[in-house]
């Protein structure tokens, strides 16, 4: 044989080899990673956009966390619990109970420290304004919800 034509045998057979050993991947993928349906969830695997807002924080982040991936591929990596809470508007400084994945669902259970903030503010405004009309107004006097207490009567 010519040497360019063992070369070529060579190279035949190494693609050859390659493909073999790709099926038998392929074969060992089925075998042990269950069936995942991708039209249930498409975005289930997602990187996240550094100059876009972030998606939900699930509680359940800790045991499903590649649907927040870092947006710097050079890390290659999902999000930490400390940017979780970040995201979520928690301080530096708060501290989670427990491990990695409790730490997840605490913070994905939780409201956002500064919506919660911000919609206590309202509510404290809202109840003030009320405070001050009921003041002015004392001919507008609501009688307080009463709660019957024979059982038979019942509230619909």
């Amino acid at each position: 044989m010519k040497p360019l034509e063992l070369r070529c045998q060579r190279v035949a057979w190494c693609i050859m080899r390659f493909v073999q050993r790709a099926g038998e991947c392929l074969n060992l993928k089925h075998q042990f990673v269950p069936p995942y349906d991708p039209g249930k969830f498409p975005n289930k695997w997602r990187k996240m956009e550094p100059d876009w807002p972030a998606r939900t924080l699930m509680a359940h982040l800790g045991k499903d966390s590649y649907s927040h991936i870092h947006y710097d591929s050079k890390q290659a990596r999902t999000i930490s619990v400390r940017e979780a809470a970040r995201l979520q508007s928690f301080p530096d400084g708060f501290r989670f109970a427990g491990s990695m994945n409790p730490g997840f669902r605490q913070i994905g259970n939780a409201v956002p420290p500064l919506f919660a903030f911000a919609m206590a503010d309202r509510l404290l405004g809202v109840a003030r304004h009320a405070s001050l009309d009921e003041r002015a107004d004392t001919s507008a006097v609501v009688p307080p919800f009463e709660v019957p207490l024979d059982s038979s009567k019942r509230i619909v």
